[in-house]
């Protein structure tokens, strides 16, 4: 009997972590970031899948595709979240120290002419222009931008006669951002407050969101254990006795 290939070895490893999310969670869709809410266990078992995948783990482009944080991506492993909110915030470039900007300009200029010779191929692919005409447009556009490279790689080159700032805010991108507040165990062993943080949400990959119900948490503190001990049915008697009627069967 022949043993998986490692290819296989991973379609599975992605199979059965879905066939959990989907029977525990349902998928949720924010800003196209897909995201899971699940519980710690949950996560563990899912954690536990990498066991498989390990073994098949290299330090290539390939190899590192078989790790489960590469299926999906958690927010919050060992952090469980009480609550969580999402946001959209916008990221760009900003530099404004003046040898920075003249050590970046050149290669941020590579990208800006890529990217804008790019766009203008793709928009007269789409045209019904003659091909004189997308010709002539585009050479006008490559003369333009080798004009910029030119002067850009002159004053990058010469900083003491020119002021230099990088700012992207008009081709700014928007990302989903996730806000949450999170648990943490003491040394005793009981979750407890612990902080917050934010953490940009994935488009690439599944979300994945541990969540915790804070009343099951803190309830050794006073004021969370009068809640805990009679959400578990125990009755209050006078200011401080708390009683509950044992199962026979315990």
């Amino acid at each position: 009997m022949s043993s998986k290939s490692k290819k296989e070895t991973l379609i599975d490893a992605k199979q059965e972590i879905f066939n959990i999310l989907n029977t525990v969670s349902v998928e949720r869709i924010f800003f196209n970031a897909k995201y899971y809410i699940i519980d710690e266990d949950t996560a563990e078992k899912i954690i536990a899948i990498d066991g498989t995948l390990k073994p098949l783990r290299t330090e290539s482009k390939r190899g590192k595709a078989y790790d489960v944080r590469k299926i999906v991506n958690f927010i919050n492993y060992g952090k469980p979240a009480y609550s969580f909110s999402f946001t959209i915030v916008d990221k760009y470039v900003l530099i404004t120290d003046n040898i920075k900007c003249c050590q970046a300009a050149p290669v941020e200029f590579i990208v800006d002419y890529n990217f804008l010779i790019d766009r203008l191929r793709k928009r007269l692919e789409k045209s019904n222009y003659s091909q004189d005409f997308k010709d002539s447009v585009m050479n006008k556009l490559k003369n333009k931008l080798e004009k910029e490279r030119d002067f850009i790689n002159f004053a990058a080159n010469n900083p003491e006669e020119h002021e230099f700032e990088i700012s992207g805010y008009t081709d700014k991108i928007s990302y989903a951002q996730i806000n949450f507040a999170y648990l943490e165990k003491n040394d005793k062993g009981f979750y407890i407050k612990k902080g917050k943080s934010n953490k940009h949400l994935s488009k690439l990959i599944p979300n994945i969101i541990i969540f915790r119900e804070f009343k099951n948490a803190d309830n050794h503190r006073p004021d969370m254990k009068t809640k805990y001990l009679l959400e578990r049915g125990f009755k209050k008697y006078g200011r401080r006795i708390y009683i509950k009627k044992k199962n026979v069967n315990e």
